[in-house]
């Protein structure tokens, strides 16, 4: 590696931005230049209680930058990333990538043209449950999810689709390993004007199938997966448990995920795969596909309310 470090700054320091700037400052990979965020009443107090440089302006930090943290409203997120990359910044991104699949393409190509690396922050393909399960995860038939929570308005801007269920689009993509050959979908509304409950159906081309359900109008919080293959897999996100044809798997038994953050975990993988001119295991395009899926599921169930 020509370099040891990346110079990265955090764009948008809101509900997740915080957790961003909680964890960049333990990631080797990275120095940390500074943040800046619209409400620059609250950048200002981050910044002293964090002790990291505030910047008046998006294009200021970027010019001082190889590397920026995109943690801002998604229908920013197209505008900032261009910012970024004209700067020739590389770019970490938090899911969903952009709010329209256009849009999002088009970050992509920016950033394919620039030779800027380009990740995504789907946090689930970092969780240790999952990462376990990958191993086990040959030849899939099938793919079951359920993620129910309750109503908050966090989030609430966009449907339960591109909020919650496109965690397990990404993850499932990920597993099959196949082009999609058809999607059905159905949902209601609760709590918003979009869709609070959604679940849908899609086939693949190599034959294998998958249910996929969310929810933001649960009394109960769930986040299971059921994965069907050479091994049957369940996996608890929630409790951090998984059981292998059965039985509790021995790794996630013997050790203590609580130690594990899978968002230093990703951010540290975004630096690294900077330093080393690799590719994320959530690249752009990776990201993107995930939303084009998601706002082909969306669009069903809007259709049918």
């Amino acid at each position: 590696m020509l370099n040891k470090k990346i110079n990265l700054g955090l764009v948008g320091t809101g509900y997740l931005g915080k957790f961003h700037l909680q964890q960049i400052k333990y990631i080797d990979e990275i120095n940390f230049v500074g943040i800046y965020d619209l409400d620059s009443n609250l950048a200002e107090k981050l910044g002293k209680e964090n002790n990291v440089p505030v910047f008046a302006s998006a294009d200021e930090l970027i010019a001082k930058c190889n590397a920026l943290s995109i943690v801002v409203p998604t229908n920013v997120h197209h505008e900032v990333a261009m910012k970024g990359l004209a700067g020739g910044c590389h770019l970490f991104i938090e899911k969903p990538i952009a709010s329209s699949v256009k849009l999002a393409e088009e970050i992509v190509q920016k950033a394919q043209s620039k030779d800027l690396t380009l990740q995504v922050g789907h946090i689930e393909r970092f969780n240790p449950v999952f990462i376990e399960a990958e191993r086990h995860a040959t030849n899939v038939k099938s793919v079951k999810s359920q993620r129910m929570t309750s109503f908050s308005n966090r989030g609430s801007d966009v449907s339960v689709v591109l909020d919650l269920m496109i965690h397990d689009i990404d993850l499932c993509l990920s597993l099959v390993g196949s082009d999609i050959e058809s999607i059905k979908a159905t949902g209601s509304r609760t709590y918003t004007k979009s869709i609070d409950h959604g679940i849908a159906h899609i086939s693949f081309k190599n034959g294998a199938t998958s249910i996929l359900e969310a929810s933001r109008s649960s009394d109960s919080p769930s986040r299971k997966m059921q994965i069907k293959g050479d091994k049957n897999i369940s996996i608890d996100f929630l409790n951090k448990t998984l059981e292998v044809n059965g039985s509790i798997n021995q790794f996630i038994q013997t050790h203590d995920l609580n130690k594990v953050n899978p968002l230093r975990d990703e951010l540290q993988h975004f630096a690294q795969s900077v330093l080393s001119c690799s590719s994320p295991k959530v690249s752009g395009s990776v990201g993107a596909q995930a939303l084009k899926v998601a706002y082909e599921i969306e669009y069903k169930i809007m259709s049918t309310l």
